[in-house]
């Protein structure tokens, strides 16, 4: 076997792709947890995001989303920023929680951790909150979503390996 040939990353069981681009991909792993990796933050991208959050919290109500942002990702600006506040404001009180987990260090980090402490602000206790701790942030999404926290891990290990996050 070739040491350098790359490891296909499978997806959990039920894991169903609500939508998927070059730098972004969300997905359903139960009836109110949505996972997704994000290497932008345009506002049409976003939008997609808002429309899963609006349809779970429709049907199902204590929507549970966590979202992996590549390193390197600017926060949303502009349009974007008006997608979220949208999007908060239509799902406020059906959002259990909502995790950002960031990858790498730095500038971006920081102005990202600032972005999500806005959001919640503006969002009047929307419970968004941001991490690093990437086995903590699983773990919870997991349970609160009712899946393990293997399966939301390797959720995100195929959604990175597939849009290259």
């Amino acid at each position: 076997m070739n040491a350098n040939a790359e490891i296909e990353v499978r997806p959990p069981p039920s894991m169903q792709i609500l939508n998927s681009a070059d730098d972004f991909m969300i997905a359903k792993l139960s009836k109110n947890l949505l996972v997704s990796v994000w290497a932008t933050s345009g506002h049409e991208e976003l939008g997609q995001l808002v429309r899963a959050m609006e349809m779970m919290a429709a049907s199902n109500g204590d929507v549970v989303s966590t979202l992996w942002l590549k390193e390197g990702t600017p926060p949303p600006q502009g349009e974007s920023r008006e997608v979220l506040v949208d999007m908060i404001n239509k799902t406020n009180g059906k959002v259990l929680r909502m995790d950002v987990i960031a990858s790498g260090s730095g500038f971006w980090i920081a102005a990202n951790r600032a972005a999500a402490a806005t959001y919640r602000l503006l969002g009047r206790g929307f419970p968004i909150y941001y991490s690093d701790d990437y086995a903590g942030a699983t773990s919870r999404s997991g349970e609160l979503g009712g899946r393990s926290a293997t399966d939301v891990r390797q959720a995100f290990d195929h959604m990175r390996a597939t849009i290259g996050a």
